[in-house]
Protein backbone atom coordinates (compact mmCIF):
# COMPACT_ATOMS: atom_id res chain seq x y z
CA UNK A 1 0.00 0.00 0.00
CA UNK A 2 1.25 3.18 -1.06
CA UNK A 3 0.65 5.92 2.10
CA UNK A 4 0.61 9.61 1.27
CA UNK A 5 0.17 11.75 4.00
CA UNK A 6 -0.15 15.73 4.40
CA UNK A 7 -0.09 17.80 7.66
CA UNK A 8 -2.61 20.50 8.74
CA UNK A 9 -2.05 23.84 10.64
CA UNK A 10 -2.96 23.22 14.25
CA UNK A 11 -6.18 25.47 14.79
CA UNK A 12 -8.03 26.34 17.37
CA UNK A 13 -9.04 23.16 20.22
CA UNK A 14 -8.83 19.40 19.57
CA UNK A 15 -11.04 17.89 16.56
CA UNK A 16 -14.27 16.97 17.25
CA UNK A 17 -16.29 14.01 17.74
CA UNK A 18 -16.91 12.17 14.21
CA UNK A 19 -20.18 9.94 13.74
CA UNK A 20 -20.01 7.11 11.15
CA UNK A 21 -22.58 6.94 8.28
CA UNK A 22 -23.66 4.26 5.83
CA UNK A 23 -21.52 2.53 3.78
CA UNK A 24 -18.40 3.53 6.11
CA UNK A 25 -16.07 0.56 7.22
CA UNK A 26 -16.99 -0.82 10.67
CA UNK A 27 -13.36 -0.86 12.30
CA UNK A 28 -13.23 3.01 12.26
CA UNK A 29 -12.33 4.53 15.14
CA UNK A 30 -13.07 1.06 17.20
CA UNK A 31 -16.63 1.41 16.01
CA UNK A 32 -18.34 -2.43 16.63
CA UNK A 33 -19.21 -4.35 14.05
CA UNK A 34 -22.33 -4.30 12.06
CA UNK A 35 -24.31 -1.07 11.20
CA UNK A 36 -25.85 -0.10 14.33
CA UNK A 37 -25.93 3.60 15.87
CA UNK A 38 -24.15 4.88 12.31
CA UNK A 39 -25.08 8.43 11.79
CA UNK A 40 -23.42 10.81 9.60
CA UNK A 41 -19.97 12.21 10.43
CA UNK A 42 -19.72 16.28 10.64
CA UNK A 43 -16.24 17.42 11.67
CA UNK A 44 -15.13 19.91 13.85
CA UNK A 45 -14.55 23.63 12.54
CA UNK A 46 -11.43 23.37 15.01
CA UNK A 47 -10.04 20.03 13.25
CA UNK A 48 -6.70 20.19 14.13
CA UNK A 49 -5.79 16.24 13.26
CA UNK A 50 -3.42 14.53 10.94
CA UNK A 51 -5.55 14.18 7.37
CA UNK A 52 -4.24 10.42 5.60
CA UNK A 53 -5.06 9.68 1.94
CA UNK A 54 -4.42 6.29 1.37
CA UNK A 55 -4.38 5.03 -1.91
CA UNK A 56 -3.73 1.39 -3.04
CA UNK A 57 -5.43 -2.21 -2.56
CA UNK A 58 -8.25 -2.63 -0.94
CA UNK A 59 -7.98 -3.47 2.93
CA UNK A 60 -9.49 -7.26 3.80
CA UNK A 61 -9.92 -6.36 7.29
CA UNK A 62 -13.20 -7.39 8.95
CA UNK A 63 -15.40 -6.18 11.22
CA UNK A 64 -13.30 -4.77 14.54
CA UNK A 65 -14.03 -3.02 17.71
CA UNK A 66 -15.27 -4.72 20.90
CA UNK A 67 -17.33 -7.58 19.50
CA UNK A 68 -14.28 -9.57 18.41
CA UNK A 69 -16.43 -11.38 15.90
CA UNK A 70 -15.14 -11.43 12.17
CA UNK A 71 -17.39 -9.48 9.74
CA UNK A 72 -17.84 -10.05 5.94
CA UNK A 73 -14.20 -9.36 3.39
CA UNK A 74 -14.86 -6.00 1.52
CA UNK A 75 -12.72 -3.41 0.12
CA UNK A 76 -12.13 -0.50 2.83
CA UNK A 77 -14.02 3.11 2.02
CA UNK A 78 -13.18 5.47 4.58
CA UNK A 79 -14.46 8.93 4.53
CA UNK A 80 -13.92 11.67 7.53
CA UNK A 81 -13.97 14.84 7.49
CA UNK A 82 -14.90 16.74 4.10
CA UNK A 83 -13.72 14.16 1.17
CA UNK A 84 -15.15 11.56 -0.26
CA UNK A 85 -14.99 7.28 -0.57
CA UNK A 86 -14.23 5.05 -2.93
CA UNK A 87 -13.20 1.98 -3.41
CA UNK A 88 -9.19 1.20 -2.24
CA UNK A 89 -9.19 4.54 -1.32
CA UNK A 90 -9.01 6.50 2.22
CA UNK A 91 -9.33 10.05 1.97
CA UNK A 92 -9.68 12.11 5.26
CA UNK A 93 -9.82 16.02 5.93
CA UNK A 94 -9.08 18.82 3.53
CA UNK A 95 -6.57 20.64 2.50
CA UNK A 96 -7.13 24.34 3.39
CA UNK A 97 -5.05 27.19 1.66
CA UNK A 98 -2.68 27.19 4.79
CA UNK A 99 -1.79 23.85 4.47
CA UNK A 100 -1.59 24.01 0.41
CA UNK A 101 1.12 26.87 1.23
CA UNK A 102 2.51 24.44 4.20
CA UNK A 103 2.95 21.86 1.81
CA UNK A 104 4.79 23.54 -1.14
CA UNK A 105 7.20 25.80 1.02
CA UNK A 106 8.14 21.72 1.93
CA UNK A 107 8.46 20.94 -1.74
CA UNK A 108 6.86 17.80 -1.46
CA UNK A 109 6.57 15.84 -4.26
CA UNK A 110 3.52 14.92 -7.09
CA UNK A 111 2.80 11.66 -4.77
CA UNK A 112 2.73 14.26 -1.89
CA UNK A 113 5.40 12.33 0.12
CA UNK A 114 8.52 15.09 0.59
CA UNK A 115 11.32 15.20 -1.78
CA UNK A 116 14.52 16.40 -2.33
CA UNK A 117 14.55 19.05 -4.90
CA UNK A 118 14.70 18.18 -8.53
CA UNK A 119 13.72 14.88 -7.58
CA UNK A 120 11.39 13.34 -10.28
CA UNK A 121 8.34 11.04 -9.88
CA UNK A 122 8.20 7.62 -11.59
CA UNK A 123 5.76 6.68 -14.18
CA UNK A 124 4.04 4.22 -11.69
CA UNK A 125 3.88 7.23 -8.83
CA UNK A 126 2.23 9.33 -11.29
CA UNK A 127 0.00 6.93 -12.57
CA UNK A 128 -1.50 6.12 -9.06
CA UNK A 129 -2.14 9.65 -8.12
CA UNK A 130 -3.75 10.12 -12.06
CA UNK A 131 -6.23 7.03 -10.63
CA UNK A 132 -6.56 8.48 -7.41
CA UNK A 133 -7.41 11.86 -8.67
CA UNK A 134 -9.93 10.40 -10.86
CA UNK A 135 -11.68 7.95 -8.30
CA UNK A 136 -12.49 10.63 -5.71
CA UNK A 137 -13.36 13.54 -9.15
CA UNK A 138 -15.63 10.55 -10.86
CA UNK A 139 -18.34 10.56 -7.31
CA UNK A 140 -19.21 14.15 -7.82
CA UNK A 141 -18.15 15.36 -4.12
CA UNK A 142 -14.94 16.44 -4.56
CA UNK A 143 -13.43 18.28 -7.74
CA UNK A 144 -10.54 18.00 -9.83
CA UNK A 145 -9.25 21.20 -8.26
CA UNK A 146 -9.83 19.89 -4.66
CA UNK A 147 -8.19 16.65 -5.24
CA UNK A 148 -5.15 18.19 -6.80
CA UNK A 149 -4.56 20.71 -4.03
CA UNK A 150 -5.22 18.02 -1.12
CA UNK A 151 -1.84 16.63 -3.16
CA UNK A 152 -0.17 19.56 -3.32
CA UNK A 153 0.43 18.98 -7.16
CA UNK A 154 -0.72 22.06 -9.51
CA UNK A 155 -3.80 21.72 -12.01
CA UNK A 156 -1.21 22.41 -15.11
CA UNK A 157 0.99 19.32 -13.52
CA UNK A 158 -1.91 17.02 -13.39
CA UNK A 159 -3.04 17.54 -17.10
CA UNK A 160 0.44 17.45 -18.24
CA UNK A 161 0.51 13.94 -17.22
CA UNK A 162 -2.93 12.90 -17.93
CA UNK A 163 -2.03 14.25 -21.42
CA UNK A 164 1.23 11.92 -21.63
CA UNK A 165 -0.58 9.26 -19.67
CA UNK A 166 -3.47 8.95 -22.85
CA UNK A 167 -0.37 9.30 -25.07
CA UNK A 168 1.14 6.55 -23.81
CA UNK A 169 4.42 8.47 -22.44
CA UNK A 170 3.82 8.95 -18.63
CA UNK A 171 7.52 8.36 -17.91
CA UNK A 172 10.49 11.14 -17.94
CA UNK A 173 12.12 11.64 -21.19
CA UNK A 174 16.05 9.90 -20.89
CA UNK A 175 18.86 12.33 -21.54
CA UNK A 176 20.47 11.14 -24.93
CA UNK A 177 24.46 10.37 -25.28
CA UNK A 178 25.76 13.44 -27.10
CA UNK A 179 27.39 12.45 -29.92
CA UNK A 180 31.04 12.42 -30.91
CA UNK A 181 33.97 11.21 -29.15
CA UNK A 182 37.07 11.98 -26.90
CA UNK A 183 40.22 11.86 -27.77
CA UNK A 184 42.82 8.79 -28.42
CA UNK A 185 45.48 7.70 -25.82
CA UNK A 186 47.87 8.42 -28.58
CA UNK A 187 46.68 12.39 -28.90
CA UNK A 188 46.38 12.50 -25.05
CA UNK A 189 49.95 11.84 -24.86
CA UNK A 190 50.93 14.19 -27.67
CA UNK A 191 49.00 16.54 -25.59
CA UNK A 192 50.29 16.31 -22.18
CA UNK A 193 54.36 15.98 -23.81
CA UNK A 194 53.65 19.34 -25.73
CA UNK A 195 52.95 20.82 -22.34
CA UNK A 196 55.25 19.61 -20.79
CA UNK A 197 57.55 21.46 -23.49
CA UNK A 198 55.66 24.46 -23.45
CA UNK A 199 55.65 25.66 -19.23
CA UNK A 200 53.98 28.85 -19.47
CA UNK A 201 51.82 28.51 -21.97
CA UNK A 202 47.65 28.68 -21.47
CA UNK A 203 45.67 25.59 -22.73
CA UNK A 204 44.23 27.86 -25.40
CA UNK A 205 47.37 28.90 -26.87
CA UNK A 206 48.88 25.21 -26.38
CA UNK A 207 45.44 24.03 -28.53
CA UNK A 208 46.11 26.29 -31.65
CA UNK A 209 49.88 25.77 -31.42
CA UNK A 210 49.25 22.03 -31.67
CA UNK A 211 46.89 22.44 -34.67
CA UNK A 212 48.96 24.60 -36.54
CA UNK A 213 51.75 22.33 -35.85
CA UNK A 214 49.91 19.06 -36.73
CA UNK A 215 50.78 17.76 -33.24
CA UNK A 216 47.06 16.85 -32.21
CA UNK A 217 43.66 18.02 -33.61
CA UNK A 218 41.42 18.53 -30.35
CA UNK A 219 39.44 21.87 -28.94
CA UNK A 220 40.38 24.13 -26.16
CA UNK A 221 37.80 22.05 -23.99
CA UNK A 222 39.73 18.51 -24.46
CA UNK A 223 43.28 20.36 -24.08
CA UNK A 224 41.97 21.93 -20.93
CA UNK A 225 40.35 18.31 -19.51
CA UNK A 226 43.57 16.61 -20.51
CA UNK A 227 45.80 19.40 -18.84
CA UNK A 228 43.33 19.23 -15.86
CA UNK A 229 43.92 15.67 -15.25
CA UNK A 230 47.39 15.90 -15.34
CA UNK A 231 47.80 18.76 -12.95
CA UNK A 232 49.53 20.43 -15.87
CA UNK A 233 47.37 24.03 -16.31
CA UNK A 234 49.33 26.93 -15.96
CA UNK A 235 47.33 29.92 -14.50
CA UNK A 236 47.43 33.23 -13.27
CA UNK A 237 45.97 35.80 -11.16
CA UNK A 238 43.84 38.34 -13.62
CA UNK A 239 43.85 41.89 -12.81
CA UNK A 240 40.40 43.23 -11.78
CA UNK A 241 38.32 45.20 -14.41
CA UNK A 242 38.59 49.41 -13.97
CA UNK A 243 35.97 51.84 -14.01
CA UNK A 244 35.20 54.25 -16.23
CA UNK A 245 33.82 54.36 -20.04
CA UNK A 246 35.69 52.10 -22.07
CA UNK A 247 37.23 53.27 -25.51
CA UNK A 248 36.26 52.21 -29.21
CA UNK A 249 38.45 49.53 -30.52
CA UNK A 250 40.10 49.54 -33.19
CA UNK A 251 38.67 48.25 -36.55
CA UNK A 252 41.83 47.95 -38.72
CA UNK A 253 45.21 48.27 -38.78
CA UNK A 254 47.38 51.50 -38.34
CA UNK A 255 44.40 52.91 -36.56
CA UNK A 256 45.61 53.18 -33.06
CA UNK A 257 49.34 52.85 -31.86
CA UNK A 258 50.36 52.70 -28.30
CA UNK A 259 53.67 53.61 -27.07
CA UNK A 260 55.83 53.25 -23.68
CA UNK A 261 58.50 52.80 -22.40
CA UNK A 262 59.76 50.47 -20.14
CA UNK A 263 63.18 49.93 -17.32
CA UNK A 264 65.69 47.17 -18.33
CA UNK A 265 68.35 46.56 -15.90
CA UNK A 266 71.80 45.60 -18.17
CA UNK A 267 75.27 45.20 -16.72
CA UNK A 268 75.02 47.53 -14.04
CA UNK A 269 72.82 50.29 -15.19
CA UNK A 270 69.50 51.42 -16.34
CA UNK A 271 68.51 51.07 -20.29
CA UNK A 272 64.98 52.29 -21.36
CA UNK A 273 62.62 50.17 -24.27
CA UNK A 274 60.50 52.37 -25.88
CA UNK A 275 57.93 50.38 -28.02
CA UNK A 276 55.21 51.16 -30.75
CA UNK A 277 52.33 48.44 -30.64
CA UNK A 278 49.16 48.53 -32.93
CA UNK A 279 46.24 48.49 -31.30
CA UNK A 280 43.82 46.14 -33.79
CA UNK A 281 46.51 43.41 -34.59
CA UNK A 282 49.20 43.66 -31.22
CA UNK A 283 51.99 43.64 -34.14
CA UNK A 284 55.12 45.78 -33.13
CA UNK A 285 55.45 48.52 -35.47
CA UNK A 286 58.36 49.69 -34.08
CA UNK A 287 61.05 49.50 -31.03
CA UNK A 288 64.55 50.41 -29.77
CA UNK A 289 66.58 50.11 -26.69
CA UNK A 290 67.56 53.69 -25.99
CA UNK A 291 70.22 55.20 -23.38
CA UNK A 292 67.85 58.32 -21.70
CA UNK A 293 64.73 59.09 -21.27
CA UNK A 294 64.71 62.10 -23.21
CA UNK A 295 62.06 62.92 -25.33
CA UNK A 296 64.21 62.83 -28.66
CA UNK A 297 65.14 59.34 -28.06
CA UNK A 298 61.46 58.53 -28.12
CA UNK A 299 60.83 60.98 -31.36
CA UNK A 300 63.73 58.93 -33.21
CA UNK A 301 61.80 55.53 -32.67
CA UNK A 302 58.43 56.65 -34.10
CA UNK A 303 59.24 59.19 -36.47
CA UNK A 304 60.88 56.35 -38.77
CA UNK A 305 57.74 54.00 -38.22
CA UNK A 306 55.19 57.41 -39.12
CA UNK A 307 57.42 58.30 -42.43
CA UNK A 308 57.35 54.10 -43.79
CA UNK A 309 53.53 54.58 -43.59
CA UNK A 310 52.81 57.61 -45.19
CA UNK A 311 49.36 59.22 -45.51
CA UNK A 312 48.56 57.53 -42.27
CA UNK A 313 47.33 59.13 -39.41
CA UNK A 314 47.10 56.78 -36.39
CA UNK A 315 45.66 58.19 -33.06
CA UNK A 316 48.51 57.48 -30.56
CA UNK A 317 48.10 56.60 -27.15
CA UNK A 318 50.54 57.14 -24.29
CA UNK A 319 51.05 57.84 -20.91
CA UNK A 320 51.59 61.36 -19.05
CA UNK A 321 55.58 61.24 -18.79
CA UNK A 322 57.31 63.88 -19.59
CA UNK A 323 58.66 62.56 -23.02
CA UNK A 324 55.46 63.03 -24.17
CA UNK A 325 54.62 66.63 -23.11
CA UNK A 326 57.84 68.22 -24.46
CA UNK A 327 58.42 70.67 -26.84
CA UNK A 328 59.76 67.15 -29.82
CA UNK A 329 56.59 65.34 -29.28
CA UNK A 330 54.30 67.67 -29.64
CA UNK A 331 56.22 69.00 -32.98
CA UNK A 332 55.99 65.55 -34.50
CA UNK A 333 52.09 65.40 -33.69
CA UNK A 334 51.52 68.46 -35.71
CA UNK A 335 54.19 67.49 -37.99
CA UNK A 336 52.09 64.48 -39.16
CA UNK A 337 48.85 65.36 -38.17
CA UNK A 338 48.27 62.87 -35.71
CA UNK A 339 45.48 62.95 -32.69
CA UNK A 340 47.67 62.73 -29.31
CA UNK A 341 45.83 60.65 -26.47
CA UNK A 342 46.67 60.88 -23.02
CA UNK A 343 45.52 57.97 -20.40
CA UNK A 344 44.04 58.74 -17.25
CA UNK A 345 46.81 59.78 -14.82
CA UNK A 346 47.96 56.74 -12.32
CA UNK A 347 45.80 54.78 -14.82
CA UNK A 348 48.21 52.56 -16.66
CA UNK A 349 45.13 49.80 -17.20
CA UNK A 350 43.88 52.31 -19.89
CA UNK A 351 47.12 51.98 -21.92
CA UNK A 352 47.35 47.87 -20.96
CA UNK A 353 48.07 46.50 -24.21
CA UNK A 354 51.21 47.87 -24.47
CA UNK A 355 52.03 47.62 -20.64
CA UNK A 356 51.16 43.82 -21.08
CA UNK A 357 53.14 43.58 -24.05
CA UNK A 358 56.40 45.02 -22.06
CA UNK A 359 55.54 42.42 -19.06
CA UNK A 360 55.53 39.63 -21.68
CA UNK A 361 59.21 40.82 -22.75
CA UNK A 362 60.41 40.65 -19.44
CA UNK A 363 59.07 37.21 -18.39
CA UNK A 364 59.43 35.53 -21.93
CA UNK A 365 61.71 37.37 -24.05
CA UNK A 366 64.25 38.06 -21.27
CA UNK A 367 63.31 35.61 -18.74
CA UNK A 368 66.42 34.31 -16.62
CA UNK A 369 69.17 35.50 -19.22
CA UNK A 370 70.77 38.50 -17.95
CA UNK A 371 72.63 39.83 -21.27
CA UNK A 372 76.37 40.86 -20.40
CA UNK A 373 76.35 44.40 -22.38
CA UNK A 374 73.64 46.77 -24.63
CA UNK A 375 74.28 44.83 -27.50
CA UNK A 376 73.77 41.58 -26.06
CA UNK A 377 70.52 43.19 -24.86
CA UNK A 378 69.35 44.61 -27.88
CA UNK A 379 70.06 41.06 -29.74
CA UNK A 380 67.41 39.42 -27.05
CA UNK A 381 64.59 41.88 -27.67
CA UNK A 382 65.18 41.27 -31.32
CA UNK A 383 64.50 37.99 -31.51
CA UNK A 384 61.98 38.61 -28.97
CA UNK A 385 60.21 40.97 -31.45
CA UNK A 386 60.43 38.73 -34.49
CA UNK A 387 59.05 35.75 -32.60
CA UNK A 388 56.42 37.56 -31.13
CA UNK A 389 55.20 39.10 -34.51
CA UNK A 390 55.46 36.10 -36.60
CA UNK A 391 54.96 32.84 -34.29
CA UNK A 392 54.02 33.68 -30.63
CA UNK A 393 50.28 33.08 -30.87
CA UNK A 394 48.37 35.60 -28.89
CA UNK A 395 45.21 34.88 -26.93
CA UNK A 396 43.90 38.72 -27.55
CA UNK A 397 43.62 37.71 -31.47
CA UNK A 398 41.74 34.00 -31.09
CA UNK A 399 45.17 32.85 -30.83
CA UNK A 400 46.86 33.74 -34.16
CA UNK A 401 49.71 35.46 -34.50
CA UNK A 402 49.92 39.18 -34.76
CA UNK A 403 51.30 39.36 -38.26
CA UNK A 404 48.17 37.39 -38.80
CA UNK A 405 45.89 40.35 -38.52
CA UNK A 406 48.24 43.02 -39.56
CA UNK A 407 49.19 41.71 -42.85
CA UNK A 408 47.27 38.40 -43.69
CA UNK A 409 43.31 37.34 -43.45
CA UNK A 410 42.72 35.85 -39.79
CA UNK A 411 39.32 34.23 -40.76
CA UNK A 412 40.72 32.60 -43.36
CA UNK A 413 42.83 30.85 -41.29
CA UNK A 414 40.34 30.55 -38.38
CA UNK A 415 38.29 28.34 -41.02
CA UNK A 416 41.73 26.47 -42.28
CA UNK A 417 41.78 25.21 -38.15
CA UNK A 418 37.88 24.36 -38.32
CA UNK A 419 38.34 22.18 -41.01
CA UNK A 420 41.43 20.49 -39.16
CA UNK A 421 39.29 19.96 -36.28
CA UNK A 422 36.58 18.29 -38.32
CA UNK A 423 38.31 16.07 -40.13
CA UNK A 424 38.33 12.87 -38.30
CA UNK A 425 41.78 10.61 -38.73
CA UNK A 426 42.17 6.99 -38.51
CA UNK A 427 41.48 5.26 -35.37
CA UNK A 428 38.04 6.91 -34.61
CA UNK A 429 34.90 4.83 -35.45
CA UNK A 430 32.73 5.34 -38.25
CA UNK A 431 29.93 8.32 -38.16
CA UNK A 432 31.73 10.29 -35.55
CA UNK A 433 32.27 13.84 -34.93
CA UNK A 434 35.64 15.56 -33.68
CA UNK A 435 33.88 18.63 -32.47
CA UNK A 436 30.18 20.38 -32.51
CA UNK A 437 28.51 22.79 -34.11
CA UNK A 438 28.00 24.41 -31.02
CA UNK A 439 31.06 24.06 -30.06
CA UNK A 440 32.71 25.35 -32.99
CA UNK A 441 30.67 28.33 -32.35
CA UNK A 442 31.46 29.11 -29.06
CA UNK A 443 35.26 28.49 -29.05
CA UNK A 444 35.76 30.34 -32.77
CA UNK A 445 32.99 33.17 -31.98
CA UNK A 446 31.51 32.95 -35.63
CA UNK A 447 29.12 31.05 -37.35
Amino acid sequence: MLELSTRRRSVGKTAGTTLHGPGETDHIAGGAAGGSNRKRGMPSASDSGHSILRVGEASKAGGAGGTGSPGPQREASTYQGGGTTSGGISFEGGCSGSHQRECRSEKRGATGVKREPRQRSTADDKRVLLDAIQKMASLGRVTVGQAVRELCVSRATYYRWKDKDEAGSLADRQPEAKPGCGPLPEEIQAVVEYAKSHPRDGYRRLCWQMVDEDVAFVSPSAVYRILDRYDLLYRWKRSSASSGKKPRQASHPDEVWHTDLMYLWVAGRWYFLVSVLDSYSRYIVAWELVLTLAAAEVVNVVHPALEARAGLKPRMVRDNGSQFVAREWRQMVVHFGLVDIAIRVRHPESNGRIERYHRSVREEGLGDTEPKDLYEARQLVADWVDFYNNQRLHAGLQYLRPVDYYRHDPYALLGERQRKLLEVPQGYPSGTTKISNATRKKETGRD
